[in-house]
């Protein structure tokens, strides 16, 4: 549907929902941020709204390893979360994200049915693999829905500071029937 290769930008925007797929397929390629020790987050607009200022309700997990391989683990962080319907922040994808040359950030996210606009919220999930801040390598896997029952216009990803290199692309799958 449409893919961005950017340089230097504070945030990337996506407005090419329609009603013709029920689920779209975000990859992201080597997204690397200017300032060290960040986030990679991301918001969204109803169909009519702007300002990225949806009330989101998110689940993050997380497994990382050291280079050294002597500090490992798996959690669920909820100080990463979006704790439900009144929180209008921008979802957390990725914490911690290093700008060492040797590192960049790559995952995907999946956003299902964004132009319905019913009774019911739309989901996304998303996975990323990254170098964290510290010579860890990290895993974040986030899930969640936009508390809304208009359709979602707009994704928005930005750095939670500085800007941001990389590639997006936006796929949509399985074609209304």
């Amino acid at each position: 549907v449409k893919k961005e290769e950017f340089s230097g930008v504070a945030n990337v925007t996506f407005t090419q929902f329609t009603s013709d797929y029920k689920l779209y397929l975000f990859k992201f390629w080597e997204i690397s941020p200017a300032t060290n020790n960040v986030r990679f987050d991301c918001q969204f607009n109803a169909t009519g709204q702007t300002g990225f200022n949806e009330a989101l309700t998110t689940t993050y997990a997380r497994a990382y390893n050291n280079e050294a391989n002597n500090s490992n683990t798996f959690e669920f962080d909820n100080t990463l979360q979006q704790p439900g319907s009144t929180t209008q922040n921008y979802g957390i994808l990725a914490d911690a994200v290093s700008n060492e040359a040797v590192g960049s950030l790559a995952g995907e996210m999946y956003l299902f049915d964004p132009s319905e606009s019913s009774s019911f919220a739309t989901d996304y999930v998303a996975e990323f693999c990254y170098h964290k801040n510290s010579d860890y390598v990290q895993r974040t896997f986030v899930t969640g829905y936009i508390n809304t029952t208009a359709g979602i216009a707009a994704a928005d990803f930005k750095m939670s500071s500085g800007d941001m290199d990389g590639t997006i692309a936006l796929y949509g799958i399985g074609a209304e029937t």
